[in-house]
């Protein structure tokens, strides 16, 4: 038997066809995960593995980008770790030593080798939560969505927030607890997508959506706001966007008393909603609600009244950073938290071995927008990684990419006082929590 790598962009049945015929699937680069990580996450949902790309190997980042990689490459699960490929310049004078050395440092993709082969036999954590859309059909009308599902600030609100959402076709996400259907530019459904989300809340699903998702139906042209009237809520009085509009959450059944105002793309002329809970108001008057939700058939909605969530890492910037709130929304929906960081510039992610109770933690300072800037706005550098919920037990618990021993934890002192990591700019650790008694 021979694997066939299948280099491409294709739908998710051409996926499933493809991993059922014993193919994979390869890039040609991980090292930017709010840009790349979505299609990776995509093909972890239906199990189609895929090879990375290195490809910043002769380009001197720090030290490599060899590390972006690798936590890109886990963000769905050990699957994708399939194998890392990159490219070697010729040296001069034959002095191939010169490859163990900065910036092509050869030597730390050897050590990387037993560091992804281990990861690669972990798996993601339950998912009990996903992003929906329908981005092939508003990329094909007017190409202002992506057709892979969430784009960098939908990433960004994810990562910033602490939580794992799955990106994947409704196959394999239709029967999660929970859909967060905040994809930017997601305005124009097909009717049948429609009836699936009003379906899905009916029999007891949570769905988080943006106003402005499915506004328009492809069957029925003429009609406006035609998810948000199926579930009943009263569209604004105009649909003119206010950028950076601040909103304050209400505390009650979906904000705690420690939840902070967040920034929103939003549709400000916003009415009393009949029937409906206000969870967050803009400029702190309840009867313009920024957020509003209510119970449905077995299920709940809640609509954020705007286009856009903005992540903290795009604020304005006038020194108001934007709360992530996406923690908080999928708490209210009953959905399970495994793994949270007091730094919302570190990007945490939680995975379990197949076959026994070792779990890898991977954390990383990849927060950045745009995502090619060489610097972010945080200038903290620490944050404590808790583990919400592991098991008690006894755990050692390892470094692996520097191999430094951090000693013996309970799961009780990992889920209260967690692990403190000092990072750099692009630099990821790689925990393992390995559980001894």
């Amino acid at each position: 038997e021979r694997l066939i790598l299948a280099e491409g962009f294709y739908n998710s049945a051409t996926q499933v066809w493809l991993r059922d015929h014993g193919c994979a699937t390869a890039n040609g680069g991980a090292h930017e995960p709010i840009v790349l990580a979505p299609l990776m996450m995509a093909h972890a949902a239906v199990g189609f593995q895929e090879r990375s790309e290195s490809v910043a190997m002769n380009w001197g980042d720090y030290p490599t980008r060899l590390d972006d990689t690798v936590f890109t490459a886990a963000l769905g699960g050990g699957g994708n770790m399939l194998g890392i490929r990159t490219y070697l310049w010729l040296p001069p004078n034959d002095d191939f030593t010169a490859w163990f050395k900065p910036p092509v440092s050869l030597d730390r993709v050897q050590k990387f080798i037993p560091i992804a082969t281990e990861i690669r036999q972990a798996e993601a954590m339950p998912v009990e939560a996903a992003f929906f859309g329908d981005g092939w059909t508003n990329w094909l009308l007017t190409g202002a969505a992506s057709p892979w599902g969430p784009d960098v600030g939908e990433m960004l609100n994810m990562a910033q927030a602490h939580i794992m959402l799955e990106n994947g076709p409704w196959d394999a996400v239709h029967n999660r607890k929970m859909l967060f259907a905040v994809v930017a530019g997601q305005d124009t459904f097909k009717q049948a997508t429609i009836d699936r989300l009003v379906q899905y809340v009916e029999n007891g699903g949570t769905l988080v959506m943006l106003a402005g998702v499915g506004r328009k139906s492809v069957e029925k042209p003429t009609e406006d706001w035609v998810l948000l009237r199926r579930f009943g809520f009263t569209p604004p009085s105009n649909d003119q966007v206010s950028n950076f509009a601040r909103a304050y959450p209400v505390v009650g059944e979906v904000f705690r008393a420690e939840a902070k105002p967040f920034e929103l793309n939003a549709y400000p002329h916003t009415v009393p909603q009949n029937g409906a809970a206000t969870a967050a108001c803009f400029d702190d008057d309840p009867n313009r609600p920024a957020m509003s939700w209510k119970s449905f058939g077995q299920g709940k909605v809640l609509v954020v009244w705007a286009n856009q969530i903005v992540p903290p890492a795009m604020s304005a910037g006038d020194g108001r950073t934007s709360y992530p709130i996406l923690r908080d929304l999928a708490r209210w929906g009953g959905v399970r938290l495994y793994i949270d960081c007091d730094n919302p510039w570190f990007w945490v992610n939680l995975l379990k071995a197949k076959t026994n109770e070792t779990y890898y933690a991977l954390a990383a300072r990849l927060i950045m927008f745009p995502p090619w800037r060489d610097s972010d706005q945080n200038v903290v550098n620490n944050g404590t990684i808790t583990f919400l919920a592991l098991p008690d037990g006894r755990y050692q618990v390892t470094e692996l990419i520097s191999g430094r021993d951090l000693g013996a934890r309970t799961g009780a002192e990992l889920r209260e006082q967690g692990i403190s990591a000092t990072l750099a700019f692009r630099e990821v650790a790689v925990y393992r929590l390995k559980k001894v008694e």
